[in-house]
């Protein structure tokens, strides 16, 4: 492992209501915008984490919530805080450029420049966008140009690459990320970060790119858990749900107290538990005996025993999620296809391959199944505050090394609407960083968020 030093990026958040105790003057929002400068110039170079950057307009920005902080009337928690915007979000300021370098592709969405209801939301709460992160070619598995800010030969995941890299080297206390499988978890388990995916529609998705509809879910990662949850509360009482979406994801007057999980469930699916590092295995197994000694109840699912439902569901949803997602991109990659000299790359090419081979009667059976293991769920979960997993079978691979196919333990979450949240608490065999996941039901964001913050408090107590 390479070993790098990024300046120090505290919590947004927690500056922010040092500011509110008056122990703070209103120009520490300068400081805290140079310092993450500081780390773009030092590390971007190598880390390559941004499709486009506008520091000018940034500081423009930046000037006018400074002038609410010198009336001592920011917008919110978040006013003034950097931000990047994976670049499959359309906005008015910067181009989107999808993860593609195809011209025909590239002029095809040239004049999309608005800010739909996500990007408007955290412009009205005071957020400050730095910049477009990368992503992997129209959000698909595979990497880019962008490498792991621990060490460049390893990848950052994908496909909300440049969004854990950025934060990772520091660059930017949070970015915004989504996830149709793994596409947020992992990356932020690969580079040591935070991570928060809401259940799925509880943030608007209007004018993020439609790779999948029935799996994918706008979440963010960020560099302390308070950062990562209060921005996305932020973000999502000024968006509301998705249309068609009757859950809203809103700030209770207690969501940001910790709890003690009541009872835990500890999930071991089979092919993602049989894919796990042995050095991670052990520490995840290390992790569970502390919290039993800490007099936790804990309930083990494993395949074969009296709770093998519970590892049957995530089982069976780990081979669904995969179906359902090819035959959905599928639909969308073909219109890309039509254009005028496109050029997908042949990982886009075998996809509709593959998507074309899945009737339109197999994955409404598909869908149909879905469903019912949302349900069947749903009786599992009761007694359970959460259920605990590792955030990845391994650390971050080598670039030459990086798998087809990685999300395990993120296909049945994303397919059956489960929020999740990763904490950086485990290390691989060289170092690396490796996160814990933690689910709580669909549309029980709240006690996920509660759950998980005593959670990184006990296993991190000095952040």
């Amino acid at each position: 492992m390479n070993h790098y030093t990024f300046k120090p990026l505290p919590s947004f958040t927690a500056q922010h209501t040092l500011f509110q105790q008056g122990k703070l003057k209103p120009d520490w929002i300068i400081d805290y915008f140079n310092i993450c400068l500081q780390n773009i110039h030092d590390h971007e170079p190598r880390v390559q984490a941004f499709a486009h950057l506008d520091i000018d307009l940034a500081q423009k920005h930046l000037q006018n919530s400074l002038e609410r902080y010198r009336q001592s009337k920011p917008l919110s928690p978040i006013d003034g805080m950097p931000i990047g915007i994976k670049d499959l979000t359309i906005t008015a300021d910067m181009p989107t450029s999808f993860g593609s370098t195809c011209q025909p592709i590239l002029s095809h969405f040239a004049s999309l420049r608005y800010d739909p209801p996500f990007i408007l939301a955290l412009k009205q709460a005071g957020a400050i966008i730095l910049g477009k992160t990368t992503t992997s070619e129209l959000g698909l598995r595979g990497l880019n140009q962008t490498t792991n800010p621990h060490d460049p030969s390893r990848a950052p995941g994908s496909s909300s690459t440049g969004s854990a890299a950025a934060v990772a080297a520091n660059m930017l206390p949070i970015s915004s990320a989504s996830q149709a499988l793994g596409s947020l978890i992992r990356p932020a388990s690969y580079c040591g970060t935070f991570g928060y995916k809401p259940t799925n529609n509880a943030i608007s998705r209007l004018g993020n790119y439609p790779l999948t509809n029935s799996l994918s879910s706008t979440g963010f990662i960020g560099s302390t858990l308070h950062d990562t949850i209060i921005t996305a509360l932020q973000t999502a009482q000024r968006t509301g749900p998705n249309p068609g979406c009757a859950y809203h994801l809103k700030q209770a007057p207690n969501t940001l107290e910790r709890r003690r999980p009541r009872r835990i469930g500890v999930v071991y699916p089979a092919t993602a538990w049989n894919n796990t590092d042995a050095h991670i295995q052990t520490q995840f197994k290390q992790s569970i005996e502390r919290l039993e000694s800490a007099e936790i109840p804990v309930s083990h699912f494993l395949l074969g025993d009296a709770c093998e439902m519970v590892s049957g569901i995530f089982e069976e949803g780990y081979q669904l999620a995969s179906k359902i997602l090819t035959y959905e991109a599928t639909q969308t990659l073909q219109s890309f296809k039509a254009l005028p000299d496109t050029c997908l790359s042949d990982k886009a090419e075998q996809t509709i391959e593959q998507g074309l081979t899945i009737s339109i009667e197999d994955y409404t059976r598909s869908i149909q199944r879905r469903d019912e293991l949302i349900e069947a769920l749903k009786l599992c979960f009761q007694g359970f505050d959460v259920i605990l997993s590792p955030a990845a079978t391994s650390e971050a691979p080598l670039i030459t090394d990086y798998p087809n196919y990685a999300s395990e333990y993120q296909d049945a979450s994303s397919l059956l609407h489960l929020p999740a949240i990763t904490l950086p608490i485990f290390q691989g065999p060289n170092n690396l960083p490796v996160g814990l996941q933690i689910l709580s039901q669909q549309y029980n964001d709240q006690t996920l968020i509660r759950c998980s913050l005593w959670l990184n408090n006990f296993f991190n107590p000095t952040q």
